[in-house]
Formats: structure tokens, C-alpha cells, sequence
């Protein structure tokens, strides 16, 4: 935790992986810091973890809009 403390605040750059708890799973995603500024490096995906990613936002993006429609 101190490590990615001092990467987002500038004071060092290098890549850290950002984790959450869900559904008694880890989902994270790796930041490049870089002066403070993450970027996203996201994995190559394969046509088949593509097709699933797409499904996955769709499916995201309806039950929210269901949500603001409620």
C-alpha cells in the first residue's frame, strides 16, 4: 500500500495492480504511474475474452440505464 501511496503521489513511478474484493474474488486491474498519472495496462485479449469483455459493458451499461430510468 505505501509502495502505490508513493507512486500516486508522484514521488516514484512504476506499475502497481489495484485490487477490489467481489464476490469472494479479487477483480484488479494494473496502473503504469508515471509522475503521479496512472494509466491503465490492460492484457491483451484474445477474440474470444474480447467478445466477453463487449458483453460484459453492454450488460453493464443497460442495468444502469434501468436504474436511472426507475
Amino acid at each position: 500500500m505505501l509502495s502505490t501511496l508513493c507512486k500516486a503521489l508522484g514521488l516514484a513511478d512504476g506499475i502497481e495492480e489495484l485490487t477490489a474484493p467481489h464476490r469472494g474474488d479479487w477483480l484488479g486491474i494494473p496502473l503504469r504511474f508515471t509522475a503521479g498519472e496512472p494509466i491503465a495496462c490492460l492484457p491483451a485479449l484474445d477474440s474470444g475474452e474480447d467478445r466477453r469483455l463487449t458483453a460484459a459493458g453492454i450488460k453493464l451499461r443497460t442495468a444502469y440505464q434501468a436504474l436511472r430510468l426507475s
